[in-house]
C-alpha cells in the first residue's frame, strides 16, 4: 500500500482500495492510486467515521 492511503482509518476503506488497485492496475501511478481518487476515499472514510461517532452517541443516549 502506499503512503498517501496511510491516511484511511477505516479497515473497509482500505480493503476497498487494496481491492480497486488489485483489479485495475490502470488507474494506478507507480503503484500509487491518484489523488483525486484518494481524497474521494479519505472524503468517505471521514464520513463513515463520523456516521459511527453519531450511532455511539445515540445508543449512549439510550442507556
Amino acid at each position: 500500500m502506499t503512503d498517501r492511503t496511510q491516511t484511511l482509518r477505516s479497515p473497509s476503506i482500505m480493503s476497498l482500495v487494496r481491492e480497486a488497485m488489485r483489479r485495475s492496475p490502470s488507474h494506478t501511478i507507480d503503484d500509487e492510486i491518484p489523488l483525486a481518487i484518494l481524497l474521494r476515499l479519505i472524503e468517505v472514510d471521514e464520513a463513515e467515521a463520523r456516521h459511527e461517532a453519531q450511532i455511539a452517541a445515540f445508543r449512549a443516549g439510550k442507556r
